[in-house]
């Protein structure tokens, strides 16, 4: 029973899909959001049709996506999400919202 618990603690994840929006001072952003922990990436699709794939940083409560230019902070909790930019001041809150849990259809072309 104990080798089974460790192997399903160990087993790939599957890529967990986002909608989310964020408050900013023209509105609301609205992104789509693909997490793969097994791979520790990230891809981010903005409405501009821009899309960004990085590393992703995973704990058990947060997922952090980073560059030089901007940071996601994603609550794996309540599902907040936080952007901030590195040209900010540190106590400048950035833009937050929330995100939804997308389901992926049980039965998919691909």
């Amino acid at each position: 029973m104990l080798l089974f618990a460790i192997a399903a603690a160990a087993s790939p994840l599957a890529p967990v899909y986002l909608t989310c929006s964020l408050a900013q001072d023209v509105g609301v952003l609205r992104v789509q959001i693909a997490l793969d922990e097994a791979n520790q990436s990230s891809t981010v699709a903005l409405p501009s049709g821009l899309t960004i794939t990085r590393p992703a940083l995973f704990s058990p409560t947060m997922v952090r996506i980073a560059n030089k230019n901007d940071t996601w902070t994603i609550d794996r909790v309540t599902l907040g999400i936080r952007r901030t930019f590195s040209f900010q001041p540190k106590d400048d809150p950035g833009q937050s919202g929330s995100c939804q849990l997308q389901t992926v259809p049980a039965k998919r072309a691909f």
